[in-house]
């Protein structure tokens, strides 16, 4: 299993939603995720992408870090973002 994870502040989360869902389209081959939200700032996220297949997920790098993002991270209202791939889980025990 392979994951990104994304911290983005926004605007708006409201709209920010409204746009995230609508450009599902570009997220190929993801087997969906998480957001999470902070309690202090719900306009701050936190995101985690899963992906089964490399090949996928460097397409949507790809996309993700192109010129044709910018306006879709405008439109959305998106102030901050970052990602980062993750190809390792360790689990720990309380």
């Amino acid at each position: 299993m392979l994951n990104v994870f994304v911290r983005e502040k926004v605007k708006n989360h409201e709209k920010w939603l409204k746009g995230f869902n609508e450009d599902a389209s570009n997220r190929k081959g993801s087997l969906g995720g998480t957001i999470f939200q902070l309690d202090k700032d719900p306009n701050e996220h936190y995101i985690i992408f899963e992906w089964e297949d490399r090949k996928n997920l460097d397409s949507f790098l790809k996309f993700l870090e192109s010129d044709a993002m910018k306006p879709i991270l405008e439109k959305a209202g998106v102030i901050e973002h970052e990602h980062y791939v993750c190809e390792k889980v360790t689990k720990f025990k309380k």
